[in-house]
């Protein structure tokens, strides 16, 4: 009787062990359809913000944006320009340091915020260059090569990179010294086309880093410089299939990719106190106190114009935000004042005048019990 009991004891102990490797990982079944009425139960205080247009501040591409204290920062890489609108969406300035000097950038690749200062990832000369918002040079940090940038809560700097070396993850510290190298890149994916990268994968929020990485269902934390895997997703009959990756040549795989129906990688990946938004061909909300998950695959209008993907981040006031094409607002129009009484936040449309070419806009809102 004894040594059953010991057994049972070793058998509990191994099975807490496991555990505790993987205390969050959770099944999300994307075939459960969640619609309108589900999203204004969880979604408050909408509000749409028009970014100004001029011959001034004429944004192309919205390759990363952040939203810190009452300023909209916008990387436009095809004009390796950062635009500066404040939350109202007025224009402020724009920075555009491009050239060969010490203190400029060939291109900009990737940008952060911190403090009072504008952080542009020149991955041409692996580089991050420091910019006061006015655009004057503060300093300039080696790096590596990579595709996005991060601050590291524990002090320095994070780069992403998604195949070019052995590890996806490096940190340096404040003088451009590396420090650490996290995450390596498996082999099976180490020739795969480079175009295979995040919209966002990384994101520091409050004292940890969250890591995404393509063709992986694994949410991965860097805190304190120790890298785990803090939630491990399984989307059922939705999981990529064992042999995605076996391929022969690069145009053989993009074809084989684009009729995969698949969930290939987990986007936009944002974390607070009781909600985890991201992207898995659908946008999934998860209730962490209630334990309680949302796939809106079944939005109807207004709410699909804005909130088919996740939100890309969240501000300094947990607020959520997305970008809205003009496109989308476009085809608001001709129902505003048929909606504006059931919809509210969409008065803003009502009183714009809008033309094809003007900047997109902006979606704020607010999780509740958030």
């Amino acid at each position: 009787m004894r040594y059953y009991f010991l057994f049972f004891l070793l058998l509990v102990s191994y099975s807490c062990s496991r555990e505790d490797q993987n205390p969050d990982s959770i099944r999300i079944d994307l075939s459960r359809s969640y619609g309108n009425e589900q999203l204004e139960n969880i979604v408050d205080d909408i509000r749409l913000v028009p970014l100004e247009t001029n011959d001034s501040c004429i944004v192309g591409q919205y390759d990363r944006v952040i939203v810190k204290g009452r300023s909209i920062f916008i990387l436009d890489k095809m004009q390796n320009t950062v635009f500066c609108f404040d939350t109202t969406g007025k224009f402020r300035q724009k920075i555009n340091r491009q050239g060969r000097s010490g203190q400029e950038y060939i291109t900009a690749d990737d940008f952060i915020v911190q403090d009072n200062t504008l952080i542009v990832f020149d991955n041409n000369k692996s580089q991050l260059q420091f910019y006061d918002f006015q655009g004057n040079y503060v300093k300039t940090i080696p790096i590596c090569q990579g595709d996005q940038i991060a601050v590291n809560p524990a002090g320095g700097y994070i780069v992403y990179s998604s195949v070019a070396d052995k590890y996806h993850v490096h940190t340096f510290n404040d003088k451009g010294e590396k420090t650490g190298e996290y995450l390596p890149v498996e082999s099976k994916i180490i020739n795969l086309p480079s175009a295979f990268c995040n919209n966002r994968s990384i994101l520091s929020y409050n004292d940890e880093t969250f890591i995404l990485n393509f063709f992986d269902y694994n949410v991965y934390s860097l805190k304190n410089n120790e890298l785990k895997i803090k939630y491990r997703y399984d989307f059922g009959v939705k999981n990529m299939p064992d042999d995605l990756l076996e391929v022969s040549d690069p145009a053989s795989f993009m074809q084989k990719i684009a009729k995969d129906k698949s969930v290939q990688q987990i986007e936009n990946f944002t974390e607070t106190r009781n909600w985890i938004t991201f992207d898995a061909r659908y946008p999934v909300y998860y209730n962490k106190n209630a334990q309680v998950y949302y796939v809106f695959n079944e939005l109807k209008f207004p709410y699909s114009l804005f909130f088919w993907q996740a939100p890309l981040a969240i501000n300094d006031d947990n607020e959520y935000f997305s970008i809205v094409s003009i496109n989308q607002i476009q085809a608001l129009v001709p129902a505003v004042k048929k909606y504006t009484g059931q919809y509210p936040f969409i008065e803003t449309v009502a009183s714009a005048s809008i033309n094809d070419n003007d900047n997109n806009w902006v979606l704020f809102f607010r999780l509740k019990n958030n």
